[in-house]
């Protein structure tokens, strides 16, 4: 993989009209620093655990073979969020993590610390989810099943972001019915040679920071230190994409879930063949001289 792109960068905020004509309907990337800092927003892993850590969330381990097979939908356990976040401070590397937490949902007051930033607002900006994870804590390669454009707001904790455009979907290896790669974390280019015709972003956010992503960029985020995300969305401007996001959510999951649930294995590894033939395919096609 080529990481050779470089993500325009913009200090604090910007206006609504500018986000829209620059960014948003070009479906290109754009990286906030210091966003937080401007909105004077005093949401931290300290004061959530003071405040609200006997709040009961349900997280999820990165070690259960089954959430590497499709879309995971129900979690590992439950804890207070105080126990969650003492664990990933006090652990070098956290298997668990917290992921599409609906926080502002279970603690309606946390929305008077911070809300959407003014250039993203749109009608389904009420609906934002929390994302924790500790030390070298990864998320596994996906772009969001929804295919909705998502702006992702960094609290606490540095984090890395590879970010791919769709245009590349086919040499992500990506699996059948579902938003996910097979090309685990992306560096074993002897195994899925595909991978060495991508070009992408490799993106250090910092406390504070914001990263708008596109409808149907692929991400694969890794924590480098304990910290949480707020996510926001909105409708890609596309609206295909809205067509995609509901097939996705009412038929192309459930049918996954079905098929594994029946087939296991024989129908994974079938999954695996098919992206592999994919991109073989689509490799073969890069490959061809202009």
């Amino acid at each position: 993989m080529n990481f050779d792109l470089k993500i325009e960068e913009l200090d604090g905020l910007i206006g609504k009209e500018e986000f829209d004509r620059r960014f948003f309907s070009k479906q290109k990337p754009v990286l906030f620093r210091n966003l937080v800092t401007h909105l004077n927003s005093d949401l931290s892993l300290s004061m959530l655990e003071h405040r609200y850590g006997s709040v009961k969330v349900p997280y999820y381990d990165n070690r259960n073979p089954k959430h590497h097979q499709g879309a995971v939908v129900s979690p590992d356990g439950h804890l207070s969020l105080r126990d969650f976040i003492v664990h990933i401070r006090r652990e070098e590397h956290t298997h668990i993590r917290i992921f599409l937490l609906d926080l502002f949902k279970e603690v309606p007051e946390l929305q008077e610390h911070f809300s959407c930033p003014h250039f993203f607002k749109n009608v389904m900006d009420a609906k934002a989810f929390w994302f924790f994870g500790g030390r070298n804590t990864e998320v596994k390669v996906h772009y969001d099943i929804d295919c909705s454009a998502v702006l992702m707001v960094q609290f606490s904790g540095r984090k890395r972001v590879v970010l791919v455009s769709p245009e590349y979907s086919d040499c992500m290896y990506r699996l059948p019915l579902n938003v996910h790669s097979l090309a685990g974390d992306l560096t074993d280019e002897k195994k899925f040679p595909a991978l060495s015709y991508i070009h992408a972003y490799k993106i250090d956010m910092q406390p504070g920071d914001a990263l708008f992503m596109p409808p149907k960029f692929w991400h694969y985020n890794t924590y480098l230190e304990p910290g949480f995300a707020i996510s926001y969305r909105r409708l890609s401007p596309n609206p295909l994409h809205w067509l995609e996001g509901v097939v996705n959510l009412g038929i192309r999951m459930p049918l996954d879930k079905l098929l594994l649930g029946v087939g296991g294995e024989h129908w994974f590894r079938r999954k695996q063949q098919v992206a592999g033939a994919r991109a073989e395919e689509r490799m073969s096609e890069l490959a061809l001289p202009a």
